[in-house]
């Protein structure tokens, strides 16, 4: 009879062992946090009809994580041979495990003369919802 309660007793210390990993594996949960990469992809320039010059820049955004991007913000720099552009892109797509968006956004160029360039394209910021 002993034994079956030392038995019992080890039985019962290797459950309470394995329930207490199961739970702390399950208590992390930053790794279901939505979880994402931005990459600029290509710069096209252009003229308006009152001669205003823009860049219009395309980029892609990758879902990385386990969970689905519900929305997307992220702030970049660019640049031209005249100045540095500050902007920030709220990307409302929803973005499921695994799969990649893309997106366009244009920059108004203040001088008509300036000249961009794509590996200006400075990632400063982003969240994943």
């Amino acid at each position: 009879m002993g034994s079956r309660i030392g038995i019992a007793i080890v039985m019962g210390a290797a459950l309470s062992a394995a329930v207490l990993a199961l739970v702390a594996s399950c208590t992390d949960d930053s790794s279901w946090e939505p979880l994402g990469e931005v990459s600029f992809l290509s710069l096209g320039e252009a003229r308006d009809a009152q001669g205003i010059k823009s860049g219009s820049l395309e980029y892609s955004i990758r879902n990385i994580g386990k969970s689905k991007i519900s929305g997307t913000r992220f702030a970049f720099r660019f640049s031209t041979d005249r100045r540095i552009y500050h902007l920030t892109v709220v990307d409302e797509n929803t973005i499921q495990s695994g799969a990649i968006v893309y997106g366009r956004t244009t920059i108004a160029y203040y001088e008509g003369y300036e000249t961009g360039s794509l590996a200006s394209a400075t990632l400063d910021s982003a969240q994943f919802e």
